[in-house]
């Protein structure tokens, strides 16, 4: 059974003051006794005194019977029992039997009394008596006459102290019951008010604990009185204080910590001795396509990675393991995972980090140096080649001189065309080079992009188709939309065979201007569509060269159409040829985003 505070405080009390009755009566008792019995002995030595010295007024000899009326009218009046033994051990007389028996009585030589009275000149002994049937205390003292000498017995029943000390003891035991009442009601007041105290004191520490849980501010009273329980809650208090404070402190730093992880770009794993996942911030989340953390989930249902799986495992390392690997997705991604060095048995953190951009751009640019140096061999090779050729002699030929001064200035200028691509190209990749976005017109780029390729145009007998709405305003610079015109115009002509056609189109598109450049040429490849805006990429690499391209002429297209904030891409055109389009924003719908007016400028990039 399980006793409350209050319970325990009663039962202890309860049984203290058990023990202590018990233990008074029984004290009590023993005294009581003591002190009756003393003082019984103390009278029973008087009248054996008193005995003796009646005896030596008797006349006559002392014989058995002589003196049984004396003693037994002396026993009466002292209401005690007093025998005369003789110095053989004979009894002469005794208060508490007739004449007749006194001749049948045992031989009373061996009591122990008698022997000590004989011995020491008194003689006390306690002792059940078989005549009387009680329990007798006999005091023996001698006697001596001219004629005789013996020992006088008195002895007295214990019955009246047994009497005595039964009823006091039931005296005992109904003020003990009294005590006992009177001391439960006390001890239940006092254990009620104690408890009370107590129960008050461990409720509001439970309180005060469930402020750990967001309950704060709930603190013990602490009363007037300078005692235990108020000192104890005083220290409660003072604990809960210092709890708030450290809770303060941790909160903070988590919330720090918490804002550090998810702000992070990378991912961070924690995982425990076990290797199973602790913790994931949300960077870590998008990038392994998960919607929830999976607490407690061993990484290896995570992260099915033999090599990550491999530096997790390794322990005791000072240096940071890392591994790289291609994360299916969707999307597919290249990751590099880190894993801090930490103790052979402690946790470990993982930071991923998505590198597929990066690794991309190593790619791009061991296909740009690749590229860039076979188109730059390729021509200056040939002009080499060439000029070997006429200093050996073949300038002295005109005929022959004309034809390798010739290759020479075709591939001079072939080398000049890609070297100014690089350069536009790179400007606008790192910036330099600032394109100011204003309203334009569409009219004058296309106006300007037809006078330059209209006579290459009627060189191949291609006819120009021009469909152009009225009032096309983008907002863009004029000078980079006549530059993407003239690319995608150039390529058209180039592409297309003789007695084709090439169009431009242009019109309205929900807020924006398309801008269309068509032709009746091969077409592209579906094979090939995906990879056009690339650098150095051509359909037909050998044909592109005989044409003059650089392979550089779309993927400066796309840069400046973006930089310009719009889109380029291109489709086959039904009945054969392709469509390059270009899509930028109507300046009708820029200066209803910006509140300004069509006619002002909007800044530059």
């Amino acid at each position: 059974m399980n006793l409350g505070i209050r319970g325990k405080l009663f039962a202890i009390s309860l049984a203290l003051i058990t023990l202590a009755a018990l233990a008074s009566g029984a004290l009590v008792e023993t005294v009581m006794r003591g002190l009756l019995l003393e003082q019984v002995r103390g009278e029973l030595e008087r009248l054996s005194s008193a005995a003796a010295e009646t005896l030596l007024l008797i006349p006559g000899p002392l014989e058995v019977g002589s003196a049984q009326a004396v003693i037994t009218r002396l026993g009466k009046r002292a209401n005690l029992r007093v025998t005369v033994i003789g110095s053989d051990g004979r009894v002469f007389a005794d208060s508490s039997l007739p004449v007749e028996e006194l001749k049948t009585v045992e031989n009373h030589g061996l009591r122990p009394e008698v022997l000590q009275a004989i011995r020491s000149g008194r003689g006390v002994t306690t002792r059940y008596s078989t005549t009387v049937q009680a329990d007798m205390m006999y005091m023996a003292v001698p006697f001596e006459r001219p004629d005789s000498q013996g020992v006088v017995r008195v002895s007295r029943s214990l019955s009246e102290v047994d009497a005595l000390i039964s009823h006091m003891r039931w005296l005992l035991t109904a003020a003990v019951v009294l005590g006992l009442l009177v001391a439960i009601v006390m001890g239940a007041l006092a254990s009620y008010f104690a408890s009370r105290s107590l129960v008050e004191l461990v409720n509001r520490a439970r309180a005060v604990a469930s402020a750990a849980r967001g309950a704060r501010g709930e603190r013990l009273r602490v009363g007037a009185d300078e005692d235990e329980l108020a000192g104890l809650a005083g220290s409660f208090n003072q604990m809960a204080d210092e709890l708030d404070r450290s809770f303060e402190t941790l909160s903070q730093e988590r919330d720090l910590s918490r804002a550090i992880l998810e702000n992070l770009t990378d991912g961070v794993l924690a995982l425990d001795a076990q290797a199973c996942v602790t913790e994931m911030n949300g960077a870590a989340l998008r990038l392994l396509g998960i919607e929830r953390a999976p607490f407690g989930a061993p990484l290896i249902e995570v992260l099915r990675v033999p090599a990550l799986l491999e530096i997790v495992s390794q322990r005791g390392t000072k240096e940071n393991a890392s591994a790289e690997f291609v994360w299916p997705g969707p999307p597919r991604r290249t990751l590099l995972a880190t894993v801090t060095p930490q103790p052979a048995r402690g946790p470990r953190v993982v930071v991923l980090r998505d590198i597929t951009e990066l690794r991309r751009l190593e790619l791009m640019r061991r296909d740009f140096v690749a590229n860039a140096s076979h188109e730059l061999r390729t021509p200056v090779s040939i002009i080499s080649a060439n000029v070997e050729t006429l200093a050996a002699g073949a300038l002295s030929d005109p005929s022959r001189a004309a034809e390798f001064l010739g290759a020479v200035q075709r591939n001079a200028e072939r080398l000049s065309r890609l070297v100014n691509d690089l350069l536009d190209l790179s400007r606008i990749e790192d910036g330099s080079h600032t394109l100011s976005l204003k309203p334009t017109s569409i009219e004058g780029p296309v106006g300007a992009v037809l006078d330059l390729l209209e006579s290459r145009a009627q060189e191949k007998q291609i006819a120009f188709e021009i469909a152009v709405d009225e009032d096309l305003v983008v907002v863009g610079d004029s000078s980079a939309l006549e530059h993407v015109l003239v690319n995608l115009v150039d390529n058209a002509i180039k592409y297309t065979p003789a007695g084709g056609a090439v169009g431009i189109v242009a019109k309205h598109d929900a807020g924006h201007v398309l801008l269309e450049v068509w032709d009746t040429g091969p077409g592209v490849p579906e094979s090939h569509r995906a990879r056009l805006f690339e650098r150095f990429y051509r359909v037909d690499p050998g044909r592109s060269r005989d044409m003059g391209g650089t392979g550089l002429g779309l993927s400066i297209v796309k840069h400046l159409v973006e930089t310009m904030r719009g889109t380029v891409h291109m489709r086959p055109r039904e009945g054969g040829g392709s469509v390059f389009w270009v899509r930028l924003p109507a300046a009708a719908e820029e200066r209803s985003l910006n509140g300004k007016d069509a006619s002002e400028p909007l800044g530059s990039e």
